[in-house]
């Protein structure tokens, strides 16, 4: 089994459901005007008031992070973090 390491800079993991903008560049006989309600895990890189960055990769040895999402406040309809044990 693989150890645990502990890092000086662990930010915390989320679980958010939003609603996200969409487009279709098609022509279209019926329009659809729902939001696509979506859901992401992460760790929060970066919050402010208007908006949460997270991200779906972290390097332990590093401070680099990959796979980010900006995910507006407004467009949020649910968020957790993970709970620790």
């Amino acid at each position: 089994m693989a150890r645990r390491r502990k890092s000086q800079n662990i930010k915390p993991l989320l679980y958010v459901e939003w609603d996200d903008h969409h487009a279709n560049a098609s022509w279209q006989e019926k329009v659809d005007h729902s939001p696509a309600h979506c859901v992401s895990v992460g760790w929060l890189i970066q919050e402010d008031k208007k908006a949460i960055t997270i991200a779906g990769n972290r390097c332990i040895e590093t401070s680099t992070v990959g796979n980010t999402q900006y995910i507006l406040k407004s467009d949020i309809t649910y968020r957790r973090k993970r709970a620790r044990s």
